[in-house]
């Protein structure tokens, strides 16, 4: 059967530091039949010097004159691409050589699928060891519906997507997708009924730099909380502002009363959307399991004070997650950091 042409996007703003370990790394695929499009949006470093050193046929080489940021830069890839399907790389990550392959194999599993989701091990800002995600809970297409609400699992940089779903949808240039234009996009095809066909195979490194917009938080807060209340309020639930502050990561320390108010309400949600589109029971398990592990999460991540520390705590301790396994599968890892070295 012959193979169909994929269109990766890369797009490029001063990025010398890594962007040889991700082309290399998209070249080196096992599925060979893609276009790299590689858009230089207006960098001033010695970005397109390196891209230019490149000779391979099927990158595709394209320079902004001006800086267009990444929404109009990605929309602007979508228009150009040649292929069936558009994948997404970011220039300071690295790519497994099956990414492609492992992809496609999941849409002749699911030829109904628009997309196919995988997952992502983190890296060093070096780009020299790697590790697993700490209190994660892979979701299927079911909990995916409702989980995208809040937060997402769907990767950005690493997706594999139809390219006419993508040419129909594109990205959004409006204030709640800014820096957030992956969760407007998923959380747009998932309400339209778009199935993701969810793998679990590794097949990215992420970088996570302390400088990157995901670190920062470079998000439009106001507008970020109206879209989440507004969508929430359409499936038949109101939700208070400060859960959802809380649940953007703008609460600088979390009080006990905030972690607690916020899993009781997360929990109240699932079992609303249960009632309303009579989730199976283990769909219900793995989006309450899920709600332990990112409240659990956003409580340790503020334990960077006293308050905070005793906040975490009292959380641990009143909803028993600290006698639950994943609880301490979890702190094993943060305490020894079981990192692996990356091998290219």
């Amino acid at each position: 059967m012959k193979k169909k042409l994929i269109s990766i996007l890369l797009p490029v703003y001063n990025a010398e530091q890594y962007i040889v370990d991700a082309i290399d790394s998209v070249l080196k695929q096992t599925y060979k039949d893609f276009e790299l499009i590689i858009i230089n949006d207006g960098s001033t470093d010695h970005s397109e010097k390196i891209i230019l050193s490149y000779h391979d046929q099927r990158i595709k080489y394209i320079k902004n004159q001006t800086n267009l940021r990444l929404i109009n830069t990605l929309n602007k890839g979508i228009e150009i691409a040649k292929g069936e399907f558009i994948a997404r790389m970011d220039a300071d990550d690295i790519v497994t050589p099956t990414w492609l392959e492992i992809a496609m194999s999941g849409f002749e599993d699911a030829p109904y699928a628009s997309l196919v989701n995988q997952l992502d091990y983190e890296m060093d800002v070096q780009g020299t060891r790697y590790w697993k995600r700490l209190f994660f809970v892979q979701l299927n297409n079911e909990c995916l519906r409702y989980s995208q609400l809040f937060t997402t699992q769907i990767l950005h940089p690493g997706i594999v997507i139809k390219s006419d779903v993508l040419k129909k949808y594109k990205y959004r240039d409006v204030p709640e997708a800014l820096h957030r234009e992956d969760f407007d996009l998923w959380k747009r095809l998932l309400k339209d009924g778009h199935y993701v066909k969810v793998l679990n195979n590794y097949v990215l490194y992420h970088r996570r730099s302390p400088n990157s917009i995901t670190a920062t938080g470079q998000y439009n807060i106001a507008e970020c909380v109206k879209a989440m209340l507004d969508d929430i309020k359409e499936e038949g639930y109101i939700m208070q502002e400060s859960t959802a502050l809380y649940i953007l990561g703008c609460s600088k320390i979390t009080s006990y009363k905030q972690n607690i108010l916020v899993y009781n309400e997360l929990i109240a949600f699932v079992n609303h959307m249960s009632r309303v589109h009579f989730l199976v029971e283990s769909d219900q398990k793995r989006l309450h399991l899920w709600i332990d592990n990112f409240v659990t999460n956003r409580a340790l991540h503020k334990c960077h004070s006293f308050k905070g520390i005793c906040s975490a705590i009292l959380y641990l301790v009143s909803k028993g997650i600290y006698l639950k396994k994943f609880f301490w599968c979890n702190i094993f890892a943060l305490v020894f950091h079981s990192s692996k070295k990356i091998r290219l």
